[in-house]
């Protein structure tokens, strides 16, 4: 595959290659009772939005923007997030563009 200078996308932001690259998961599981959170999407471009989840403690407190690793999905920390907002930390975790 070649890249010529009229193409606006990089190479490692090919679909193609993103596909190889990047196990990608789109359900967002339910949000177990530990868990208090809010779950949005953010619009990236038309049809695509990317999954995310805010779990406050406190509003005045610090806050952790977190974007996780390959093949997990925003929802996988509710399960971990109870342990951020047990320390007065808020965490909002995002999804990439897969």
């Amino acid at each position: 595959m070649r890249v010529d200078d009229t193409d606006d996308l990089a190479l490692q932001d090919r679909r193609e290659v993103l596909s190889r690259l990047f196990y990608t998961r789109k359900e967002l599981s339910e949000i177990p009772v530990t868990a208090k959170a809010m779950t949005s999407f953010i619009t990236v471009d038309e049809g695509i939005s990317i999954g995310c989840r805010f779990y406050p403690t406190k509003k005045e407190t610090a806050t952790i923007f977190y974007f996780h690793g390959n093949s997990e999905i925003a929802s996988d920390y509710d399960y971990v997030a109870p342990l951020y907002n047990e320390i007065n930390v808020n965490i909002f975790v995002a999804d990439y563009r897969g």
